[in-house]
């Protein structure tokens, strides 16, 4: 497979090049590979944290009294805040990567009207008399 390959848009040149895709690919798999693995961890503590609720409740009533009782419930509210803390981890990536995606796509859609609207001054300054008075 070639590192570069032509292609034809709206019959317009433009090059493509494999290696860069690849590349861009990649770290948004390991993006998203990241998230997976929190948000995993997340639901795991969850999981836990509602499993201890209800074994505590019915199975283990009787059996769970004083230090034991103490201890199982510490556990239970330790895997509740692990999942509320992994939650509001996620919720500050997500916010992030939102805003440098927003910044990022600002700032693209200027460097666009940037060089559409350069050529057109450039155009103005060497032509004489095209301005307007």
């Amino acid at each position: 497979m070639p590192a570069a390959a032509e292609s034809s848009a709206a019959g317009e040149g433009t090059v493509f090049c494999w290696g860069a895709w690849l590349r861009r690919s990649r770290l948004e798999l390991m993006l998203e590979a990241a998230d997976a693995r929190r948000r995993w961890r997340g639901m795991l503590c969850l999981t836990l944290a509602a499993g201890l609720l209800v074994w505590g409740q019915t199975i283990l009533e009787p059996v769970l009294q004083g230090v034991g009782f103490l201890v199982y419930w510490l556990v239970c509210l330790l895997f509740t805040l692990a999942a509320i803390v992994i939650a509001l981890l996620d919720i500050r990536v997500m916010r992030r990567r939102v805003r440098e995606q927003h910044r990022h796509l600002l700032q693209q859609v200027l460097d666009e009207l940037e060089s559409k609207k350069k050529p057109d001054s450039d155009q103005r300054a060497q032509t004489p008399g095209s301005g307007r008075c």
